[in-house]
């Protein structure tokens, strides 16, 4: 974002995890994050924003179903139908979306076997940094990457003239 403005204006969802494996008739829990979306009054004090209107939907009813849950509608069901994959997409109307990648495969498949996803994930997908020569430390969790290729991770600003970057590994100080 150029000013406060449009960093306050911004609004999306993420989530830590975003590929999901599940056998046919059983079930895998989706859930989202957002940030932007809550309001302060001048003392500080948070009012949540209301997602009843977030819609969860499939690409494939015939490979796997979705149904939001009825007491956090962040959060979601799905059930493996067929073999198959299927994207899985939570979106508050057309402000923010996320996409889920669900792989289904027969009931007889043990998927504790099945070769993983390889993917890094942090808990902080987003970053705020409050000034110029502020700074913010990084890090990342490998899913599916053994230790020995950890060497391999490459971190890099997309616009090195708002944001520089670091790296130390699993690690980064922006």
């Amino acid at each position: 974002a150029d000013t406060r403005e449009d960093l306050d204006a911004m609004k999306a969802f993420y989530a830590d995890k975003t590929y999901y494996s599940v056998n046919v008739d059983k079930t895998v829990h989706l859930f989202v994050n957002h940030v932007g979306f809550d309001t302060f009054d001048e003392h500080g004090n948070k009012t949540p924003f209301d997602f009843s209107a977030a819609t969860w939907t499939t690409s494939s009813p015939l490979i796997a179903t979705v149904e939001k849950n009825p007491d956090n509608p962040l959060g979601a069901t799905v059930t493996g139908v067929k073999a198959g994959t299927a994207t899985i997409r939570v979106a508050y109307s057309n402000i923010a979306s996320l996409d889920f990648t669900v792989t289904v495969y027969p009931a007889n498949v043990n998927i504790d076997t099945v070769e993983k996803t390889k993917y890094l994930t942090t808990t902080n997908n987003v970053v705020n940094l409050e000034g110029v020569g502020k700074s913010a430390e990084v890090s990342v969790t490998a899913i599916g990457i053994p230790a020995s290729d950890f060497g391999d991770i490459t971190w890099k600003s997309n616009n090195t003239s708002v944001a520089s970057v670091f790296p130390n590994g699993e690690r980064a100080t922006i």
